[in-house]
């Protein structure tokens, strides 16, 4: 069969595929794919197009973890879809549980991503024991971006804290002539 040229969406790298495969798999990233119709219409040899590019296999779905995990940082980008979000980081977490990103992820589900703004105690609990798996789990360089980040948030969120304690006075001070 003839062999179509075509790029990795997650990794870059240049594949040549079968034309006669429907499905592929990178050797590089492990991302899986559906070779596009288009590409196999123009067969061996494929050149780039006008503009310059090749052509590009369309992703399929991905069960990987991998792909699973990659999927729901893309549900909290933009906080696009929490309720669902929630519901596949506790299924990861149950499945890949050595896994830093799953554990990263509900450290950013249960902080409204890292938000300033947004404070509640029992968030800030479970994003801390999320904090505590995912630098268990993370390689040296990730676990020094994680302690960056959550030392950061964590110094915000004491400040904050301090801040709505000075405003509060308990009731026994407020009725005292």
């Amino acid at each position: 069969m003839p062999k179509i040229m075509t790029k990795c969406t997650t990794c870059g790298a240049i594949l040549a595929v079968d034309s006669a495969s429907h499905k592929e798999v990178c050797p590089y990233c492990g991302w899986s794919f559906t070779v596009n119709p288009i590409q196999e219409s123009i067969g061996a040899g494929v050149q780039p197009g006008p503009s310059g590019r090749q052509a590009q296999a369309a992703p399929a779905e991905d069960l990987s973890i991998s792909g699973r995990i990659r999927s729901v940082h893309r549900l909290l980008d933009g906080r696009k879809n929490y309720p669902e979000a929630i519901r596949q980081l506790s299924a990861l977490a149950r499945e890949a549980p050595d896994r830093y990103e799953v554990w990263w992820g509900l450290a950013r589900y249960y902080t409204s991503d890292f938000s300033t703004t947004v404070f509640t105690d029992s968030g800030y609990q479970k994003a801390s024991l999320a904090i505590e798996n995912a630098c268990r789990t993370a390689s040296a360089a990730n676990r020094s971006k994680i302690q960056t980040v959550w030392k950061s948030y964590t110094a915000a969120y004491v400040k904050d804290r301090k801040s709505k304690q000075n405003r509060v006075r308990p009731l026994h001070q407020l009725l005292a002539v």
